[in-house]
C-alpha cells in the first residue's frame, strides 16, 4: 500500500503586523505533503510514514501581533516514522515496534532566542489485541529545545512516557 497526499490553503487578512494601529495586514498560506507505505512480507510488515508542513502569516507573530495570534503562525516542521510487525502473534495479538523523528520550527523569536524549536525522537510499541479495534501503545520520547527557556518549564528538554488505549466500538 502506498498513500501520497498534499494540501494548500490559503486565507486573506487574516492578521495584523502591527496590531495596536491595526496596519500590516498578513495573509495566511499553508501547505502540507505526506506519504504512507505498508508493505506485508513474510518475514512482518514494514511501515513508513512521513510529511512535511509549513504555516505563513508572514512573520506577523514576531512583530507587534493581536495577542489571539497562536505561537504556531508561522510553524514549519517535518516528522518521519518507521515500524516493523513480527510475522506471527504474539500472545493473543500481534506486535509492532516503531520510532518517530519530529522536527517544529516555530520561528518564535525573543531576542536572539527561539524557544519554541524543537526536535522529538521516540521509540515504541503497539500490541493490536483486535486490529485497530483494539490497541495497546508503549511509546518513550526524548525531546529536546533548540534553546531550552529558562524561565518556562515546559520550553526546556524533557523525557516522556505514554501508556495509551486505543479501542473502538
Amino acid at each position: 500500500m502506498l498513500t501520497i497526499g498534499a494540501a494548500y490553503d490559503t486565507q486573506s487578512s487574516v492578521a495584523y503586523g502591527d496590531w495596536l494601529l491595526r496596519r500590516d495586514i498578513k495573509d495566511y498560506k499553508a501547505w502540507t505533503v505526506d506519504a504512507f507505505m505498508e508493505y506485508p512480507a513474510r518475514s512482518g510488515v514494514y511501515t513508513l510514514s512521513g510529511a512535511a508542513f509549513k504555516y505563513d502569516t508572514g512573520d506577523a507573530y514576531n512583530q507587534s501581533p493581536d495577542p489571539d495570534l497562536p505561537v504556531n503562525s508561522d510553524l514549519k516542521g517535518f516528522y518521519l516514522k518507521g515500524g516493523y510487525m513480527l510475522p506471527g502473534k504474539v500472545g493473543p495479538g500481534r506486535l509492532q515496534f516503531f520510532a518517530r523523528h519530529e522536527n517544529s520550527d516555530y520561528g518564535v523569536k525573543v531576542g536572539n532566542a527561539e524557544y519554541y524549536d524543537q526536535k522529538w525522537n521516540s521509540i515504541g510499541a503497539n500490541w493490536y489485541l483486535d486490529g485497530q479495534k483494539l490497541k495497546v501503545s508503549l511509546e518513550y520520547a526524548k525531546v529536546k529545545f533548540d534553546t531550552p527557556d529558562p524561565s518556562n518549564r515546559s520550553l526546556r528538554d524533557y523525557n516522556q512516557l505514554t501508556l495509551g488505549l486505543q479501542f473502538i466500538f
